[in-house]
């Protein structure tokens, strides 16, 4: 869809694309031993102004989390600013599909009694905020589950709470809303007038069903069994066709012939984890993401795809900073990537 009005923000948010963080500046940020390093790298790049003015009331880990967090209300803000008049309610809209996924962050931290820093809740605009902080004064995991329904949850709040009431099981209130998250970008989509935005949330929406598909291939499920997890696929989805192999190594091998990737088999074969393959997959998500963001132009696509690949660098800056934490960093190490150029593997 082309409007001229879209072109100057266009030409902006290609600016700040070209921002993003390179290659070699992750592999510096692994290579570092202590927050403090970490830090003083991020000061060198346009993270500066969120690590100093985080500085001013944090320190360690959590002064990390309030720069980042404060670098996602920019993002928000910025492109809130800069977006046409006739663009603003479909934007807040579009944005308002991801709260879901914090606000079940808040879910999962209240059924296990943990407390939730709101420093680690983050690509929430001021509405999302205000119903994240409703959830967050819920006294229990049941009540927050009850509360969705006031912050315009209605529908999943009740099923959910209805199923958590007889199995007393957590974990499958959690997996129903995070299946109602997918449902609903399913159902954006195909309302979405816009063709990039429009393939943006259908490559969201892929990458769930063929990663759902694997894992469950992986752990034995039936072809019916799987069918009923997915959110929505097509009958030629690839998340359709893993279903009806008769194993995991099936289902890698029709991937890596797929997506021409030489050698996946093999490196499954000797290593017996999907893990790898699902990491494959997300980039691959994120490469469609980004071939979105080129095409569009003068339409909202571009603007929402930025959007997209910056929350994406943010968790992984949130991840490298909590590898710190950790004597082993390995994992966190496969599953950081640049967003920048062609999306790769960043070690």
């Amino acid at each position: 869809m082309v409007d001229l009005s879209y072109g100057y923000v266009n030409a902006r948010v290609k600016a700040m694309k070209c921002c993003l963080l390179d290659e070699e500046t992750l592999r510096g940020l692994f290579s570092v031993s202590t927050l403090s390093e970490y830090i003083d790298m991020l000061e060198n790049t346009t993270y500066k102004q969120s690590f100093v003015d985080a500085s001013t009331r944090e320190e360690g880990i959590k002064l990390v989390m309030a720069a980042l967090r404060m670098e996602s209300d920019k993002t928000i803000a910025k492109i809130k600013r800069m977006i046409p008049d006739n663009g603003k309610e479909r934007l807040n809209s579009l944005i308002s599909l991801w709260e879901l996924k914090p606000l079940q962050v808040i879910l999962a931290a209240k059924a296990s009694s943990l407390p939730v820093d709101p420093l680690y809740i983050d690509f929430l605009d001021v509405a999302g905020k205000e119903k994240a902080k409703v959830l967050m004064d819920a006294p229990d995991f049941g009540k927050a589950l009850q509360a969705l329904s006031s912050v315009g949850y209605k529908a999943i709040s009740i099923k959910a709470y209805a199923e958590y009431s007889r199995s007393k099981d957590f974990r499958v209130a959690l997996r129903m809303i995070g299946r109602h998250y997918y449902e609903n970008i399913s159902d954006f989509a195909k309302k979405e007038p816009d063709h990039e935005v429009r393939h943006i949330l259908q490559a969201e929406l892929d990458f769930f069903n063929t990663s759902t598909a694997l894992r469950l291939r992986n752990a034995g499920v039936d072809e019916r069994g799987i069918h009923k997890e997915l959110v929505k696929p097509s009958a030629a989805s690839l998340a359709m066709q893993i279903a009806k192999c008769g194993d995991t190594a099936s289902a890698v091998a029709l991937i890596e012939k797929s997506f021409k990737l030489p050698g996946l088999s093999a490196a499954y074969a000797e290593s017996k984890n999907i893990w790898e393959v699902e990491l494959m997959l997300e980039r691959r998500m994120f490469s469609r993401i980004l071939k979105e963001t080129r095409i569009s132009v003068l339409s909202l696509g571009a603007i929402f795809g930025y959007i997209f690949l910056k929350r994406r660098e943010i968790a992984n800056l949130r991840a490298i900073a909590l590898s710190l934490q950790f004597p082993s960093r390995d994992a966190f190490r496969k599953s950081v990537y640049t967003l920048k150029g062609d999306v790769g593997a960043s070690g």
